[in-house]
């Protein structure tokens, strides 16, 4: 395998800090501004991001910044609360002036920096990536095949006695080569799996949120608890699905065929929130998807999405099946409204 080494980057290893994840900024503040947060949680979900580094907060101020600018730019169409079309039609213009702006201090403000170029560089430089709508079958060198979900990124570390993999983002299957004495580890943020032989799926989501499921053999998955250095211990087998999010462990089944479905083209979605089913299309098309309206965003579907005719279809027909209506803005992003 080309680009193999022993300490993967940008995931917090050996000292180094982490990057910060500017599209989760981007989603937490949304939820913060909708408008539609009684209890406060969103507003303290974004407070407490910001806080995590100085490199968090300064991204914060950007955030910040471009929709302050944006809020400049959208025209309002009413005096009175708009409602209806107006209401949906003010929406779409701020995302669409928003979109605008963030192309514009992405695009430009990288540039203006050194660290801001540094930090482009950095999150392109893992051992292995797929763009938007790829899907790559890989044999790694310890004879394993693992198979990469579109806009997924791994660093790996496969010489000697160590077989390990780190997902950075995205979503993988692997079907790991028997061998007792080196167990086969994969590392997505705080969870790690650990096999000696085995076939099983993990899945990083934007939100932090990771899944392990198991297609056959057993997996031993680490999850932290109260103290990152007092992990939980958790044995999985075949159809056993883990998932770890905002510290809660959530164990159900799955049936083992619908866990690859993925890797045959369909797009299988299990009570997600609507949001976080929006962001696994959008790994299979050329822009970001915004929902403004948090119980939109907050609201659980199922479907099944056949992605021949790539991501666009897919989303268009999941809002319509949703009710929804999926605007469609130059450049690729989309705002998901009510009809």
């Amino acid at each position: 395998m080309a680009g193999e080494h022993s300490s993967p980057q940008g995931d917090g290893q050996d000292g180094r800090p982490a990057p910060v994840d500017e599209e989760q900024g981007w989603e937490l503040y949304a939820r913060a501004t909708s408008g539609d947060d009684p209890d406060g949680r969103a507003a303290r979900a974004w407070a407490d991001w910001r806080r995590l580094s100085p490199a968090h907060e300064t991204i914060a101020r950007r955030i910040e910044s471009v929709w302050s600018d944006a809020d400049a730019l959208a025209v309002e169409v009413a005096d009175r609360p708009a409602e209806g079309r107006q209401r949906r039609a003010a929406v779409v213009l701020k995302a669409l002036a928003a979109s605008v702006l963030a192309a514009a201090v992405i695009g430009y403000g990288a540039l203006a920096t050194r660290g801001h170029w540094q930090g482009a560089i950095r999150s392109l430089t893992h051992d292995v990536a797929t763009g938007v709508g790829e899907r790559r079958e890989l044999l790694l060198a310890d004879g394993s095949r693992m198979m990469l979900d579109a806009a997924s990124a791994v660093d790996l570390a496969m010489a000697g006695e160590r077989r390990d993999v780190i997902l950075a983002r995205g979503r993988l299957l692997v079907d790991v080569a028997r061998d007792p004495d080196r167990p086969f580890t994969v590392t997505a943020g705080t969870v790690r799996a650990m096999v000696l032989g085995t076939s099983f799926t993990v899945e990083r989501r934007p939100s932090g949120t990771v899944s392990v499921a198991v297609l056959r053999g057993r997996v031993q998955v680490a999850v932290p608890h109260e103290r990152p250095e007092d992990p939980g211990r958790y044995p999985l087998g075949p159809g056993d699905r883990l998932t770890f999010g905002h510290g809660d462990v959530a164990l159900d089944r799955i049936d083992p065929d619908r866990i690859a479905a993925w890797t045959r083209g369909v797009l299988l979605i299990d009570g997600r929130r609507l949001d976080d089913a929006v962001a696994m299309i959008d790994a299979y098309r050329g822009g970001a998807s915004f929902i403004p309206e948090a119980d939109l965003a907050g609201m659980r579907v199922s479907a099944s999405l056949n992605l021949d005719g790539g991501g666009d279809a897919a989303l268009d027909r999941l809002a319509a099946a949703l009710g929804l209506v999926a605007h469609h803005l130059p450049g690729g992003p989309v705002v998901i409204t009510r009809r």
